[in-house]
């Protein structure tokens, strides 16, 4: 059974929370680009360190 326009209109609509940060203008903040850039610099850090330790135990 159908339901009217009226009950529709009535339900809250849900969206994912990435859903309303990436609809926001402007420029990122400058601590989220700072946590972005060292979240990188250590995953990138980290391929060597592994490679490095991995070489040194024999791998």
């Amino acid at each position: 059974m159908r339901q009217s326009t009226s009950q529709q209109a009535a339900r809250p609509q849900f969206a994912p929370s990435f859903a309303s940060s990436a609809a926001r203008q402007g420029s990122p903040s400058v601590k989220g680009m700072l946590s972005d850039i060292l979240l990188l610099s250590f995953w990138v850090a980290m391929i060597p360190a592994v490679l490095l330790i991995g070489n040194a135990a024999g791998f």
